[in-house]
């Protein structure tokens, strides 16, 4: 009897939508010194490996995701959105940010629902800009578009204004996150 319910939980995990592809799909995780945890450092790196791993044969796509804590300002992270004076209650806040490749969604499989993805225009030097997920979307602006609104986050030091510049699909990787680039 154990090893049936064993079997019949696993079938069901198996069966679990995720949000993203994950046949044909490797990760990997590079773990980058102390000293070269600094964008100087580790961002020319990190291109080179991208680069290399796009060239591999049977490579199709590849992208990058990196985990990101957003700042916390007692005890929680700080999010406003335009036109609101109050924060979002901590419910409707994400622990954390993802900063991603240009090509990651397309990598993982992940739809953009509305407006674009990422491109190699959107770089730390340009104007900020994000990608939400429909869970936020939904969420933070029930009575109109997401795309073109403006997301302030408290960064500890500053706030800083970051426009929606696209939607994509939930998935279990992400949610309920904000999706932000580097």
């Amino acid at each position: 009897i154990g090893a049936g319910l064993m079997a019949r939980t696993v079938w069901h995990f198996a069966q679990v939508d995720l949000g993203f592809k994950v046949n044909r799909l490797v990760t990997g995780t590079p773990s980058f010194p102390h000293p070269w945890r600094v964008p100087e450092k580790y961002m020319p790196v990190t291109e080179r490996i991208l680069t290399e791993l796009g060239e591999l044969p049977g490579a199709a796509s590849v992208g990058l995701r990196a985990n990101n804590p957003l700042p916390r300002r007692d005890g929680r992270a700080s999010i406003t959105l335009e036109g609101r004076a109050e924060p979002l209650p901590a419910g409707l806040v994400p622990a954390g940010a993802l900063s991603v490749s240009p090509e990651y969604f397309a990598t993982v499989g992940v739809p953009v629902i509305n407006g674009r993805a990422f491109t190699d225009r959107d770089r730390k030097e340009s104007i900020p800009v994000a990608i939400v997920n429909q869970w936020a979307a939904r969420r933070w602006w029930p009575d109109r578009e997401a795309i073109g609104q403006t997301v302030r986050v408290d960064t500890g030091g500053g706030t800083l204004a970051i426009t929606v510049v696209g939607v994509v699909a939930n998935s279990k990787a992400a949610r309920p996150n904000l999706l932000l680039d580097e």
